[in-house]
């Protein structure tokens, strides 16, 4: 009666929870493949902005503009880093805190 109906449901959402979780992981690891290659791409041009800087003997004025825009592109990989970290955290405190649900709801029907 109404408490197979309730048990079909709550089946019923726990496999979408389920399933948006999955989604969310597959969306962090894609995530992370782009940061790494942004952060490769990002420190490449970086490298090459600094050879170019040595080689031109800028003026101090124009050295020192290209030499914070390497330092801006640095601190902009470091966010991006502490924010990947971030939320992974969030991340797996939410899978933790539905896992820990799961087995609540479970045993709540046996």
């Amino acid at each position: 009666g109404p408490h197979l109906e309730l048990l079909a449901r709550l089946g019923e959402m726990t496999r979408a929870l389920e399933d948006s979780v999955r989604q969310t992981d597959a969306q962090l690891e894609s995530l992370k493949v782009e940061m790494a290659e942004t952060a490769t791409v990002r420190e490449r041009a970086v490298v090459e902005l600094e050879e170019l800087i040595d080689q031109a003997g800028l003026e101090q004025t124009r050295k020192e503009e290209a030499e914070d825009r390497v330092m801006e592109l640095r601190e902009g990989a470091a966010r991006m880093a502490l924010e990947l970290e971030e939320l992974e955290g969030a991340v797996q405190k939410a899978r933790e805190a539905y896992d820990a649900a799961a087995v609540k709801l479970v045993t709540a029907h046996q």
